[in-house]
């Protein structure tokens, strides 16, 4: 469904807890923090100004009401959201916002562990005052039915957030495959890993436009890419394929991607 979050605000029936649903190919992060300027925005009546100061510290990542909860990968392979993580947020959200609302981005929100969820419950039935959440989610119904049904569900269809035609994800997957090519030093490429890979849908990207990118080399003047031979190209395509199912099993993008680094360049 569409919500008019500006005219709920106006209306006083803003609901607090929502559910942004699209595949991986939309960057539904990016459409949380617009929602956020919407509703943090003073500059704008139907929408955000996008050149305010809240504006501005929201696409700066430096907005206080703000608080990302994404998966917790510092001590596993596999990404998911722990309940520590959720506990967190719930002592977060009761405190008093600096400005209108404490909005509350939880990215991959289908890896909440069984206990994050359960501990989820309690704060979807009682919101904290001037408190909003938003669940991003690639699939909601693994999510519990208990939690489905306290969330407004937003399915985001906007081609403004379609990452596969993202030319920015591109030029990074071009970059990569030169650095990996050139057998740069591993640091270098890593570096530009976790530049690049910031969640696990931009890590589907990346991996997306190395592959359109290598057999777009099969398919041009050997001269043009003299240093990528048949041979090389063929066997990257399979670390990547590879790299690929690691993500589909829950992999850490992160890590996946820089041992695919490491496999094609050596």
């Amino acid at each position: 469904m569409n919500y008019g979050f500006k005219k709920a605000m106006k209306d006083n029936t803003l609901h607090s807890s929502f559910i942004i649903e699209a595949p991986l190919s939309v960057d539904k992060l990016r459409f949380a923090k617009d929602v956020a300027k919407e509703l943090c925005c003073h500059e704008s009546e139907d929408g955000f100004c996008n050149n305010c100061a809240i504006c501005r510290q929201i696409n700066a990542d430096s907005y206080a009401d703000i608080i990302l909860i994404e998966p917790d990968i510092k001590f596993s392979k596999t990404r998911s959201i722990k309940i520590e993580q959720i506990l967190s947020l719930q002592k977060r959200l009761k405190k008093v916002p600096y400005g209108d609302f404490n909005i509350a981005i939880i990215n991959c929100a289908n890896t909440i562990s069984e206990a994050g969820f359960n501990k989820m419950l309690k704060t979807l039935e009682e919101p904290s005052r001037n408190s909003i959440i938003m669940m991003l989610s690639e699939n909601m119904y693994k999510m519990p039915r208990t939690v489905l049904s306290r969330c407004i569900k937003v399915f985001v269809d906007d081609s403004r957030y379609d990452l596969t035609h993202d030319a920015r994800g591109r030029k990074e997957a071009a970059e990569l495959i030169m650095l990996m090519a050139d057998r740069e030093y591993f640091y270098r490429q890593k570096n530009l890993i976790e530049s690049f890979v910031k969640d696990r849908s931009r890590g589907y990207l990346i991996l997306d436009n190395m592959e359109k990118l290598y057999r777009e080399m099969l398919l041009k003047d050997k001269a043009e890419y003299e240093k990528f031979t048949r041979e090389y190209i063929i066997l990257a395509i399979e670390h990547i394929e590879e790299t690929r199912r690691e993500l589909d099993e829950n992999a850490n993008p992160g890590y996946a991607i820089k041992k695919l680094a490491v496999a094609i360049g050596g």
